[in-house]
């Protein structure tokens, strides 16, 4: 498993890497998913096996971080807060 740091909050993404050739191929999941159950099977199909693979999940899903998020009153979501809004932390 790898990993990068993506947000001032030191939030992390991580992803599977199957190692092979260059051009690696990325995969990345649909909204409530997970990369590396969805893919890993494609990755390694005879047709596009040898090439590296990087299976990323999204923050929030999977293997990475998952933000705090808060929520304002009028329903939108921001990570840093809205001065003046009652806040409610999910």
């Amino acid at each position: 498993m790898r990993s990068a740091t993506v947000t001032a909050d030191g939030d992390m993404i991580r992803w599977v890497e199957l190692p092979g050739r260059e051009p690696a191929r990325v995969y990345a999941h649909g909204p409530g998913a997970t990369s590396a159950p969805y893919f890993a099977e494609v990755a390694v199909h005879p047709a596009l096996a040898g090439h590296r693979s990087l299976l990323i999940d999204l923050l929030g899903h999977g293997i990475s971080d998952r933000p705090a998020v808060t929520v304002c009153e009028n329903g939108s979501g921001t990570r840093s807060g809205n001065r003046g809004s009652r806040q409610v932390t999910r």
